[in-house]
């Protein structure tokens, strides 16, 4: 699906920083969820959700500042991070970038796969770079 509003060309220029909020709305309330990180591409063709097979990010981050409404959402800032975003399924399989990663739950280290709908995660994770954070 192609985008309503495309405002890439106004960044160009560069950018240090990228910010994602993510909002939904029930009958119990609105929740959201902010989370920005130091940029992790110069590319602002790259921020946006993926939309074509092959275009996965899958990478740590630095200085995460996550904010949140949702009780079990971790905040903070300053945390490491790691991000995955592709346009595809994903299966709880393992790549070993994250040590501790879980086979058998949906966590810091997935793996994409065929399917219909896409991936976009965003992880604090433990001060140590190689563990997911309790």
């Amino acid at each position: 699906m192609p985008y309503s509003f495309d405002d890439t060309a106004s960044v160009s220029g560069g950018f240090d920083r990228v910010g994602y909020c993510l909002e939904t709305t029930s009958g119990s309330g609105t929740q959201w969820v902010w989370a920005d990180m130091e940029a992790f591409t110069d590319d602002p063709g790259r921020l946006g959700l993926p939309t074509r097979p092959g275009q996965i990010t899958r990478q740590r981050v630095d200085d995460l500042d996550v904010a949140s409404n949702v009780p079990d959402v971790r905040t903070g800032t300053g945390m490491p991070g790691y991000l995955e975003m592709w346009p595809n399924s994903y299966e709880k399989t393992v790549s070993d970038q994250i040590a501790g990663a879980s086979s058998a739950a949906y966590d810091a280290d997935d793996v994409p796969s065929p399917g219909f709908y896409g991936s976009f995660q965003v992880h604090s994770v433990g001060a140590d770079p190689d563990s997911i954070a309790a």
